[in-house]
């Protein structure tokens, strides 16, 4: 049942948008556990089968990419309200490689800086309510909680339509099922820029899909996806992502003594992927000391696949 909201919604969204899954209705709420159109709607679960056809569409012609699109239509009105912290983020995760794969097929594979950032700012889903780019599920949702990028001239190469709580939780652009804010600010995790693709060939062609799992499987699979990400470097520099992120480096092993100094964000990567590769880290020593590279390779790969 909706509730009722007093408040106006905020603009259906900005000009210029590619918002891909409108092309069929389905604005009836998809509730958690509800079946809609032969699909099940518990949330996390339907963003893992919606990425492994966003990855099976890539060689399926015509009719997979309009499987796709209608598909995709459903998270207009998902319910994400069942959701916990870890699956809120998994869920992000799903959508945001399931929208890049959707707007490569749908619009073609971008080429040249330009274009690519067109792309992200650009193509978008409908979620629960609200529109989202691909820079904004990244930038305002799985990131929000962590550090802002180390990068020049941010404005032109990010546009993100930032909204409230209050907004995302009494303003949605369709009659959606109440979400909190929570379920659109994601928990912080360092290893989201080891994971999260671009399809460039500075990220790994392998792409992850989350789907329900014990904690213990979970960090296991989000480790595998990470080490994907390290293996696509060479093996003494830390991806370029690590320097653009390098304030999200985690903190140096309490037992790990060293000079406040020496505590450099390339050092504390450097311990993050060492235990990451199953190193045990004791002392600076044991360290694998890396270097952060300073090339990003905006060429996108012709294709992705799953993990």
């Amino acid at each position: 049942k909706l509730a009722v909201r007093s408040e106006p919604p905020v603009r259906r969204w900005p000009d210029g948008r590619h918002v891909l899954n409108c092309r069929a209705l389905h604005l009836a709420s998809a509730a958690v556990g509800s079946k809609q159109g032969g699909a099940s709607f518990e949330a996390l679960g339907f963003s893992a089968r919606l990425l492994q056809d966003a990855i099976e569409a890539q060689s399926g012609g015509e009719q997979a990419l309009l499987g796709l699109a209608i598909k995709s239509s459903f998270l207009k009105c998902i319910d994400l309200s069942a959701l916990g912290p870890r699956q809120v983020w998994c869920f992000w995760v799903n959508v945001f490689h399931a929208l890049l794969l959707h707007g490569r097929l749908a619009l073609d594979i971008p080429s040249g800086i330009q274009q690519v950032i067109s792309f992200f700012n650009r193509v978008s889903y409908i979620v629960a309510g609200h529109v989202f780019s691909l820079a904004e599920i990244e930038h305002s949702l799985l990131r929000v909680n962590l550090s802002q990028p180390k990068l020049k001239l941010k404005r032109l190469f990010l546009r993100v339509w930032n909204r409230s709580d209050s907004d995302l939780e009494n303003r949605p652009c369709l009659a959606a099922p109440p979400a909190k804010a929570s379920q659109f600010r994601c928990r912080a995790d360092w290893r989201l820029s080891l994971v999260l693709s671009a399809g460039n060939y500075s990220c790994s062609d392998s792409i992850p899909i989350f789907g329900n799992m014990s904690d213990e499987d979970f960090e296991r699979y989000l480790n595998k996806a990470a080490c994907a990400t390290l293996a696509a470097t060479r093996s003494n520099e830390l991806p370029y992502a690590l320097y653009r992120y390098r304030d999200d480096a985690p903190p140096l092993p309490s037992g790990v003594s060293v000079r406040a100094d020496e505590a450099s964000s390339e050092l504390r990567w450097s311990c993050a992927v060492t235990r990451l590769h199953g190193k045990s880290v004791r002392t600076k020593e044991d360290i694998t000391l890396m270097k952060f590279t300073n090339k990003y390779d905006w060429k996108m790969r012709p294709s992705l696949r799953a993990l």
